[in-house]
């Protein structure tokens, strides 16, 4: 159980971004994701990477995927990398809430 958490925590993306229009232009707008949403964008990626592997029995599969993203070498990693990179990109749109509240 161990490795499990550790491959799940290791493969969480933290942030995600969402299409928004902006006048004529449609952009991705970079949101936070909770612990939840982190977690199952996670087990997703595993399992689908676990199902591309070339191993005969899912077990196997899934077993591999895991060993290979606690030792780095995992394509869900360079996938949480290519996310973060997205956020980063896209942090200019980011929309901060400055209306004052009315007393």
């Amino acid at each position: 159980m161990r490795v499990l958490s550790d491959a799940i925590n290791l493969a969480c993306p933290l942030m995600d971004t969402k299409s928004a229009r902006q006048g004529s232009k449609v952009v991705q707008v970079p949101r936070a994701l909770n612990l939840r949403q982190r977690r199952r964008r996670a087990i997703v990626w595993i399992l689908d990477s676990a199902d591309r592997r070339n191993e005969r029995c899912f077990s196997m599969r899934l077993s591999g995927e895991l060993q290979a993203i606690v030792n780095g070498t995992s394509g869900v990693l360079e996938k949480k990398l290519l996310l973060h990179k997205a956020v980063l990109a896209n942090r200019s749109f980011i929309r901060t809430n400055t209306r004052k509240l009315r007393k």
